[in-house]
């Protein structure tokens, strides 16, 4: 470290004359005090020379104390700043102190931002001196242009956050900032905070506003971390998430609270629409139809989540269509009626229905493939409900749907899906309930007739000996037993596999014809049958009831063929076939023309089909016989679907 030293200017003709007029400054103590100060000390004459400094002139400037010595202060001085330098030092000869700042010249060019103080020193017995401090400004200018450079990323940085950043005095409690989003957010002037702390109380919802006082009095010394709602001066209610720190000083007492401030208004009503979503949910789970669920659905889509222009279409195999079943009001008011009816393919709803997925239609008014050339709508939300149908949200609104009210929508399409699937398990089983109602029936009244007559004749054969008697016996056993095995049939379906495997019709064939009686009856192929996924034991089943149905039903003398169709196979035979008017209710329980059926022969052929997702019709063969014709994939949706589904 450079020695500190103070200097006296010398020169050939004058050196005498300044040591005198300086004698008064040598004292040791005076010397002391002067060179441990970081800042310049100097004295001038009143022609501008340096007459005294210490070290730091040297340290500073790069000048050389001989260099120094006796040189014209003005030389230190930028010439930009010389002439103000005169007019100040005129200044302090005429008695002022003055204060300046500006621009200190090093030896090697180097401006240094510098602060003057001087003042004349009064010397009644000799010249007046000027004699000053001079501070070096670099640290502080670098300080303050950190700052600087600090504050305006701070100003950026909150002006651009969509949260209000505030800073609070930890004590007074007075604020001393907050940022410009506090006027979009509560759209009130921070004047008011600034004028008054208490202010930002008032503008609290009432039924908060003791409970947000009592957090703020606790934040001195702890952390905050309150939702609150806030009331705007139109009488709009925002929630808010505030959270706030201490900042602490050296002793750890609180000096400043700096906090954050969120509008979480979005959050809250989501959260609400989705607790409200909860109980529709419960709603749609007490339902008891299709069309109690399309009602609650759509009046949920307008109060709960905003959408006023809501209809839902349900799918009909049968026709191909998506028919309305609910609406808004406020759609049918747009449209001057009722929903339309949706043919296969008419609109852009159908994508939805296709593909399972969600489809938004942004300005829908442009798209080529619109149903309505004219439609007043320009957003509309295709949700689909599975094989069911479709819900619709349009509006005639130029703003695009959120992703908040797309994903809210996709949520009750889902609890919509749900709900329509557990009715059709409900209805599944009260069908299977009415089943085995019926079956329950005909338990007691096919199988307890032949079990009386087994029990009369066997009764007579007993009593009187006469073995004649036991042929009924024999004939109403082989009945219950045959009735049994149709009853196992269609009360158990496919007990022997829960699962679809890839088989070989034409084995299936085969092994059917082996199982029947066919002396008089002939079997044949016209075709290689294709390999389908199935149930090896329900096919078979459908093969045995159609094989046995025809030799039952043919004649004397009976011929059967299967062959290939499109998409499916066909059974045929050359008996009297079945007339149009009862095609139909053949497939019914008990339905039968001949005394030794057990009616549930079709009726077991049906529920194969229909397990396996097929359709059946009849026709009438080439010799006049019945033809049964199955079609794969051709059935939309089974009449019974699995309930496991």
């Amino acid at each position: 470290m450079q020695e500190r030293r103070d200097h006296r200017a010398v020169s050939d003709n004058s050196q005498q004359q300044g040591n005198q007029r300086v004698k008064n400054l040598d004292t040791a103590a005076l010397r002391t005090v002067i060179n441990a100060v970081d800042d310049i000390i100097f004295v001038l004459d009143a022609g501008y020379r340096l007459q005294y400094w210490n070290g730091s002139l040297e340290s500073l400037t790069g000048y050389s104390a001989d260099e120094l010595a006796g040189k014209n202060a003005l030389e230190l001085i930028p010439e930009e700043g010389v002439a103000e330098t005169k007019n100040k030092i005129a200044d302090i000869l005429d008695g002022a102190t003055v204060h300046l700042r500006g621009k200190l010249q090093a030896a090697d060019g180097t401006q240094i931002p510098v602060e003057y103080t001087a003042t004349r020193l009064d010397r009644p017995e000799q010249t007046d001196l000027i004699c000053g401090v001079v501070k070096d400004l670099t640290a502080y200018k670098k300080r303050e242009q950190r700052l600087r450079e600090q504050t305006e990323r701070f100003e950026l940085l909150t002006e651009n956050l969509d949260e209000v950043v505030w800073i609070r005095e930890g004590d007074k409690k007075q604020v001393v900032f907050i940022s410009d989003s506090y006027e979009r957010i509560w759209q009130r002037s921070p004047d008011e905070l600034y004028e008054d702390a208490d202010a930002f109380l008032q503008t609290i919802y009432h039924e908060d506003r003791d409970r947000v006082t009592e957090e703020l009095t606790r934040a001195d010394t702890a952390d905050l971390d309150i939702e609150y709602r806030i009331s705007r001066p139109n009488g709009d209610i925002r929630w808010i998430h505030d959270t706030a720190k201490s900042v602490y000083n050296e002793v750890d007492e609180s000096i400043q609270i700096v906090g954050i401030a969120r509008d979480i208004t979005h959050r809250k009503r989501r959260e609400d629409q989705l607790n409200a979503l909860h109980d529709v949910t419960q709603s749609l789970i007490e339902a008891e139809s299709r069309s109690e669920v399309a009602q609650i659905a759509v009046r949920a889509s307008d109060l709960i989540l905003g959408f006023d222009k809501v209809g839902l279409h349900l799918y009909d195999a049968e026709t191909e269509q998506l028919e309305p079943i609910a609406h808004t009001q406020a759609l049918e008011r747009v449209l001057g009626g009722e929903p339309p009816t949706f043919e296969r393919g008419d609109g852009l709803i159908w994508d939805a229905f296709n593909s399972g997925v969600a489809v938004y239609h942004n300005e829908i008014q442009s798209d080529p493939n619109r149903y309505n050339d004219d439609t007043p709508f320009r957003n509309e939300l295709h949700v689909p409900l599975a094989e069911y149908g479709v819900i619709v949200f349009a509006s005639t609104s130029a703003l695009p749907f959120t992703h908040n009210e797309r994903s809210l929508a996709e949520l009750l399409g889902a609890n919509i899906r749900s709900t329509l699937r557990s009715i059709e398990r409900e209805e599944l089983i009260a069908t299977q309930r009415d089943r085995l109602d019926e079956l329950l029936g005909i338990i007691s009244h096919d199988i307890r007739n032949p079990l009386n007559i087994a029990n009369g004749r066997a009764k007579m054969a007993y009593e009187t000996g006469d073995v004649t008697h036991l042929e009924p016996v024999i004939d109403a056993i082989e009945r219950v037993e045959s009735l049994t095995n149709d009853l196992l049939s269609l009360a158990g379906g496919d007990r022997d596999g829960k699962t679809h495997e890839q088989l070989s019709l034409d084995e299936c064939v085969a092994d059917a014809w082996e199982m029947i009686e066919h002396e008089q009856a002939t079997l044949s192929v016209e075709d290689a049958l294709p390999t389908v996924s199935g149930s090896e034991s329900q096919l078979r089943q459908l093969f045995e009831n159609l094989f046995s149905n025809a030799v039952r039903h043919g004649g004397e003398i009976v011929s059967i063929g299967v062959g290939t169709i499109n998409d499916g196979f066909y059974v045929e035979d050359n008996g009297p076939g079945i007339p149009a008017d009862v095609r139909e209710s053949v497939f019914d329980m008990e339905y039968s023309t001949a005394e030794e059926g057990t009616g549930f022969g079709l009726m077991i052929v049906e529920q194969v089909v229909e397990n396996h997702g097929w359709s059946i019709c009849i026709e009438e063969s080439k010799s006049g016989g019945a033809r049964f014709e199955i079609r794969f994939g051709t059935q939309k949706t089974p009449k019974t679907p699995n309930v496991d589904d």
